[in-house]
């Protein structure tokens, strides 16, 4: 009896509905709602995280470009570095030789100087000889004046030597020879023998000095040729300076590319440790679509002056624009 009832019971609560209708509405309104809500914020999220694959791939393709600027500039950099170093042995080779010239040149016009001071003295000497010879002619023609005007006074005071006078070969009863001409001779021969040998003397002498001026001029136009590649010199060594400054900008460009990119992948939740951020990094590259790359020259078929330029005022990824933090 006690089970009749307890059965009479229970189906008496099955009867009755465990739920309210309007509820029961309420409910799957609200989750068709809150449905709704997560797939839109759901496509939100992977139109979201498709950008940030697509702005991750263009920092990807920006940090490989500038990656590959900075390694050419850094080995442009190391072979300037070794012709700069050839440069500066050169510089001070040709300052050595330059120091060389100038002994040269001063020695050379020391030498000058003295010779054209002995070339001086040489040729007062000629003079000197060459009014002593003078004057002994005039000497010697007196003397001989003197000695004709005593033969014809001997002559007329002797009628014997009339006979003699006649000779066609005499005058003056002597010979038409004037007496003491060998003497005259004699004396005349040392001096024009030394006065050709100073004049001899001179005349090396003057084309001495005038080597010596043309090797003094050779050395003053070497010294300027060695002055003007010094200045050139110069000039390329701060060119080479201004190509370092320009690798050391590249560098911290290429890390603050760096910085940025990590900073994106912390906004994905993939800043773990370092062991794991690597193979994330590469899933997510390889599932996201691949943007298409821009066809670049190779580094190494890059002249120096367009990769400059390119490095300078086109460094920007394939979208076009510059990327915030």
């Amino acid at each position: 009896m006690l089970r009749a009832d307890r059965m009479d019971e229970f189906e008496t609560v099955e009867d009755e509905p465990w739920y309210d209708q309007r509820d029961l509405e309420q409910d799957l309104h609200l989750a068709a709602e809150l449905g709704k809500t997560l797939l839109e914020r759901n496509k939100e999220l992977e139109d979201a995280l498709q950008q940030m694959y697509i702005n991750n791939e263009e920092q990807v393709q920006e940090i490989e470009y500038l990656s590959k600027q900075v390694e050419m500039l850094r080995e442009m950099n190391e072979q300037h570095a070794k012709v700069y170093e050839q440069l500066d042995v050169t510089a001070r080779e040709l300052e050595i030789t330059n120091e060389k010239l100038v002994l040269e040149s001063k020695a050379s016009q020391q030498k000058i100087d003295r010779l054209t001071g002995t070339m001086e003295t040489l040729q007062s000497q000629v003079d000197a000889l060459t009014g002593r010879v003078e004057e002994l002619r005039s000497l010697e023609e007196l003397r001989v004046r003197r000695e004709k005007k005593e033969r014809r006074k001997t002559v007329h005071s002797f009628p014997c030597l009339k006979e003699l006078c006649t000779a066609p070969r005499y005058e003056d009863g002597f010979l038409v020879a004037p007496a003491g001409s060998v003497d005259l001779v004699s004396e005349r021969r040392p001096l024009d023998q030394e006065n050709e040998r100073l004049r001899g003397t001179v005349t090396s002498l003057r084309a001495l000095l005038g080597g010596e001026r043309g090797r003094r001029e050779d050395a003053e136009r070497e010294c300027t040729t060695v002055l003007q590649e010094f200045q050139r010199l110069e000039q390329r060594l701060l060119g080479a300076e201004g190509c370092a400054l320009r690798v050391q900008e590249l560098e911290a460009e290429l890390q603050e590319m760096q910085q940025l990119r990590k900073s994106r992948l912390c906004l994905l939740g993939l800043s773990g440790s370092s062991m794991e951020e690597e193979p994330l990094e590469h899933t997510l590259l390889n599932s996201a679509p691949r943007a298409v790359r821009p066809k670049t020259p190779p580094p190494a078929q890059m002249p120096w002056p367009a990769a400059a330029t390119r490095a300078r005022g086109s460094a920007r990824p394939p979208g076009g624009q510059w990327w915030g933090v």
